[in-house]
């Protein structure tokens, strides 16, 4: 809604200065903005706290969530686990899905590639999250001030004492790196789900 309205500041400028026909252009660029906003709204509200999870579990969950988006869009998306998956609490389980979530809906409306890649390490502290493409690329500092996605992504992992790294240049891809803590009250019972595999980022503390 921000978006919409910085927009529709612009058409008033556009209006006055360059006149009709540029202001109608840019009023069609509203419109859709506005769609694309409002299918994300019926997206997060049924997407807040996905029935899967209380049933299957983060891992599930985010495979079924890939083949959903596979099957919608030209596109191939690899998961993988490392460590030990362990149940944090229900909060914690939404926040990493939807962390997931948006990196992939980013990549999928702006990277230009046909391949993601998400990594993910169970520590006994930590959830570490990765994910890649190669795509176009873009500049980190201009986007963490103006990219309302990414924003929104770097105020949740904060809310989780968190932090998120974001690696991207103009042409060379992106890498987003997220580390989550998790303290022993945030611990639900434990499920018996491995993958074996060498982490590109267990050493890391």
């Amino acid at each position: 809604m921000a978006h919409i309205v910085l927009r529709m500041e612009l058409v008033e400028r556009v209006l006055h200065q360059e006149g009709m026909d540029q202001a109608i252009a840019e009023l069609k660029k509203v419109k859709e903005s506005t769609r694309e906003g409002l299918a994300d709204v019926r997206r997060i509200i049924f997407d807040l706290r996905p029935m899967a999870l209380d049933d299957l579990g983060l891992i599930p969950t985010l495979n079924k969530y890939i083949e959903k988006l596979m099957s919608n869009h030209p596109i191939l998306i690899e998961l993988k686990m490392f460590g030990k998956e362990i149940r944090p609490t229900p909060a914690m389980e939404v926040a990493v899905f939807r962390l997931v979530q948006e990196a992939l809906n980013n990549i999928i409306k702006h990277a230009q590639t046909r391949e993601a890649h998400i990594k993910l390490e169970f520590q006994a502290e930590r959830i570490y999250v990765i994910v890649k493409d190669n795509g176009i690329g873009f500049d980190p500092d201009k986007e963490l001030k103006s990219g309302f996605g990414l924003i929104g992504m770097q105020e949740r992992v904060k809310l989780l004492n968190g932090h998120m790294v974001v690696q991207s240049s103009p042409g060379n891809g992106t890498k987003l790196l997220i580390v989550l803590p998790i303290q022993k009250d945030q611990l639900e019972e434990g499920i018996n789900h491995e993958s074996n595999g060498r982490s590109e980022y267990s050493t890391r503390r």
